[in-house]
């Protein structure tokens, strides 16, 4: 019983092997799912802001590193470390490989007083105000 046993594997293992894709066969790189890039998901935040002016960074600066982190797979702490070391805040777009354009915007909510407030207050979330819509009309 044990020796029919172990021919059945064995068997089994020699077709597994044999089904198995050749070289030629196997995909290529193209035929990967890429990887997930979570660094492009990066959202500017009134604590990342205060935190980016304590390495002294004006204001106009961590809005670039920001666009950066966003459109880049780079996290926005090792631009930071670019910026102050490495490149000394020259050409960090030709290593992020954007175009200089689009690390430039200002997002409308940045220059807000109420931005500008939950920074120095070191918000973890900025939600933006909405205006008021007038009381509620009675249920029917």
């Amino acid at each position: 019983m044990l020796k029919i046993c172990a021919r059945a594997v064995a068997l089994a293992a020699v077709g597994i092997a044999a089904l198995a894709p050749r070289p030629s066969q196997a995909a290529s790189a193209y035929d990967h799912p890429a990887p997930n890039n979570w660094s492009r998901a990066y959202v500017l935040t009134p604590l990342d802001q205060k935190r980016l002016r304590s390495y002294g960074l004006e204001d106009r600066v961590i809005y670039l590193i920001a666009n950066g982190a966003n459109q880049s797979w780079y996290n926005v702490d090792d631009l930071v470390q670019w910026y102050l070391g490495f490149l000394n805040g020259h050409n960090v777009y030709e290593y992020l490989r954007i175009e200089p354009s689009t690390l430039l915007p200002v997002r409308p909510e940045w220059g807000t007083p109420e931005w500008l407030a939950a920074v120095e207050r070191g918000d973890y979330v900025f939600i933006q105000p909405q205006p008021y819509m007038g009381p509620r009309p009675p249920k029917m």
